[in-house]
């Protein structure tokens, strides 16, 4: 039906055949490069370049019909040598910018702009009859008749055209080996797109006077789209089985494009005009299930590694930290031993050498078993060994102990056991003690002025214990006159490895596990452990919530 309205005769209808593939590739390739390359400069000047290309497609095939008349003709001739210009000129750029973050083979801005002057000039020349002045007839069709306009069109094209190859090679030699590979496909597809353009129409038409390739020309210039379209996406993560489901998407909706057009009687018309809508629809649809499908995948892959290299990370902690800790228990032990005058009398400045010594020691094996404990909860091999505890004495008793370091910084620990009973818990003792020490330690650490106050006290709570539900809970709070905390921090705070601006500046040796190691431990006594902090400079209060036994 189409091609009774325009009388195509055969050799056109091949011709639009042939046209209809290969614009559908050209966009396909041009969607395909937009999508999945990486942003860059040279990408838009490719881009670019397929938008003049598939434009040249249909403007060579037009201006050959047979049935278009001489002032077309020559208007369409002229608009191809247009198209022409343009697209050595826009290949130029695309390889002067292809792979570049900084070019090393740089052009001054005055060669730049020289060179935008001579194209817009050709561009406005090829538009007029000082490059094809008329159309000569033959036995075998017409072309345009050349004038002195041409010179400098083959000028302009030739020289550039050999400016770029001599920039590929230029470039090509001063890669490295992944950007070479890149840089062969290129050549490639510019050699083999450059043959055939120059064997078929621009020395049939200039020796010859034929046309009759011209129509073709979009088939001609694959070969360069195919290959820098590899170059640009190869290592950019692009999966080759979406890229083969959408070529073979665009394939599929461009035959049945052609048989749309092929179409002869209404009832065809209406068949494959619903046939194309819902191929394209499911192409669409096809696209989308298979693009979730491989990013689930990756998701799960990306997982699956990580999860191997959690595990990995926490066996080398577990190992190093192991291997860290021996010696420096031998180590405690000698330091130890030259205190009490073991091994001779010793002089009062070496007795405070040594207690240097004990501290910085005692300090790594504090770290090395927090890295233990870090490494142990993260692999859940937590063991509990529960005990009934007043925990109000529990905590009288490591309050004394903290006292003196609250005194050594001039601050006021308050602390006053409560009259009243409360109900004893069932925890292990010794992890709820490096749970209470790293939160009291914390408030002493960086508090700079002012005190921390300790309370405990029996309320409701909504905690439950693995095997059964419990109604009231024990509640300890420990508030300081520090630093305070932002929302951000807040969150962050009981994070492993994260430590809070102001916590950084006030105390540089920290690693920010004390507060994760607690809220793991609490945790797993079906506890809870939060903080709360008016905002900066206002203090911060802590708080530990146990079930009651």
């Amino acid at each position: 039906m189409f091609f009774e309205l325009f009388p195509f005769s055969l050799s056109e209808q091949i011709a639009l055949f042939f046209l209809t593939l290969s614009f559908l590739m050209h966009v396909g390739l041009g969607f395909v490069v937009w999508r999945y390359a990486l942003p860059s400069i040279a990408k838009r000047f490719f881009l670019l370049l397929v938008f003049v290309e598939t434009f040249q497609i249909a403007i060579n095939f037009l201006s050959t019909l047979r049935w278009i008349n001489d002032e077309i003709f020559l208007w369409g001739g002229r608009v191809a040598m247009v198209s022409a210009i343009t697209f050595v000129y826009l290949l130029f750029l695309f390889v002067y910018t292809f792979l570049q973050k900084k070019p090393k083979l740089k052009l001054r801005r005055g060669r730049i702009y020289l060179l935008h002057f001579f194209a817009i000039v050709l561009i406005g020349v090829s538009m007029t009859p000082f490059l094809f002045s008329g159309v000569r007839h033959f036995d075998y069709g017409r072309v345009p008749q050349f004038s002195l306009g041409v010179i400098p069109h083959a000028v302009f094209t030739i020289g550039l055209t050999v400016a770029t190859f001599f920039l590929i090679f230029w470039r090509y030699f001063h890669a490295g080996e992944s950007d070479k590979r890149k840089w062969r496909y290129i050549v490639i597809g510019l050699v083999l797109t450059f043959s055939l353009l120059f064997s078929l129409i621009y020395l049939s038409l200039i020796v010859f006077h034929d046309l009759r390739f011209a129509p073709y020309s979009g088939i001609l210039t694959l070969p360069f789209v195919i290959f820098a379209s590899y170059a640009i996406l190869k290592h950019h993560f692009l999966d080759i089985r979406i890229f083969g489901t959408e070529l073979f998407a665009f394939l599929i909706i461009g035959i049945s494009m052609v048989q749309l057009a092929f179409a002869r009687t209404v009832t065809e018309l209406l068949f494959s005009a619903i046939l194309l809508i819902l191929l394209v629809l499911f192409a669409i649809l096809l696209i989308r299930s298979m693009t979730r499908e491989i990013k689930h995948r990756a998701d799960e892959i990306a997982l699956e590694e990580l999860q191997k290299l959690d595990a990995a990370k926490s066996e080398f902690i577990t190992i190093a930290s192991h291997q860290l800790r021996t010696p420096l228990s031998g180590l405690k032990g000698y330091i130890s031993m030259a205190q009490e005058e073991s091994y001779g009398k010793l002089p009062a400045a070496m007795q405070r050498i040594l207690g240097n010594m004990m501290q910085a020691t005692e300090r790594l094996i504090s770290l090395a078993d927090s890295f233990l404990n870090v490494s142990r909860m993260q692999s859940g091999k937590i063991e509990l060994n529960r005990q009934e505890t007043d925990v109000k004495t529990f905590l009288d008793a490591l309050v004394h102990e903290m006292r003196p370091a609250a005194e050594k910084r001039g601050l006021n620990l308050m602390w006053k056991m409560p009259s009243e009973n409360l109900p004893h818990v069932s925890i292990d003792q010794e992890k709820i003690r490096t749970v209470l020490t790293g939160v009291l330690d914390n408030a002493i650490r960086y508090t700079e002025k002012g005190g921390v106050a300790i309370q405990i006290k029996e309320q409701k709570t909504h905690l439950r214990q693995g095997y059964g539900g419990q109604s009231r809970g024990v509640l300890i709070s420990v508030a300081d006159t520090g630093k305070g905390l932002t929302p951000e921090e807040r969150k962050d705070v009981f994070t492993s490895f994260k430590r809070g601006k102001t916590a950084q500046a006030l105390w540089t040796e920290g690693v920010g596990l004390s507060l994760y190691i607690a809220k793991q431990l609490v945790e797993a006594h079906n506890g809870r452990i939060w903080a709360e902090s008016p905002g900066p400079g206002q203090g911060t209060t802590f708080f530990v919530e146990l079930p009651i036994a």
